[in-house]
């Protein structure tokens, strides 16, 4: 495969480098160890920033021959996560005491049975109830029954 250029402006490069770095951060944050292939792109990108003068903040540290963001940065670009991630729990909550809630209410037979529609009204009605809940008051009332 040939290379390809592309021309961006300064404003677009520090751009794509918030888009480089979310979807780094994302592949990457939650692994034991990163791929090489994710690790080398982020390095190539990281280096084209730093040595174009695109991200003054890009830090190179010569003995894992890596570059790298300092934390004050990084925490400032994790920043623009933070409604995702709010959101993406909230929703993800909803939807578990949801399933755990139908599968205690209707046999596995019952909710094999349902169609796409009747289920989704089931489900919709229950994730109403339990966003009501948690934008009234958060997960005050939420409450774990440990055995």
């Amino acid at each position: 495969m040939s290379d390809i250029t592309v021309s961006f402006s300064k404003k677009d490069f520090e751009l794509l480098f918030k888009h480089v770095f979310i979807g780094n951060w994302v592949l990457t944050s939650t692994k034991d160890s990163i791929p090489k292939d994710i690790n080398d792109f982020y390095q190539r990108f990281l280096s084209v920033m730093k040595n174009y003068n695109i991200e003054d903040d890009i830090l190179y540290d010569k003995e894992i021959n890596e570059y790298m963001l300092p934390m004050e940065k990084e925490s400032e670009l994790l920043e623009e996560l933070s409604d995702y991630n709010e959101t993406t729990f909230y929703d993800e909550l909803v939807s578990k005491l949801v399933e755990r809630d139908l599968e205690a209410k209707y046999n596995r037979d019952e909710l094999n049975s349902m169609d796409e529609d009747e289920y989704m009204a089931v489900f919709t009605k229950e994730e109403h109830r339990y966003a009501q809940e948690i934008n009234k008051n958060d997960i005050k009332n939420l409450y774990f029954k440990l055995k």
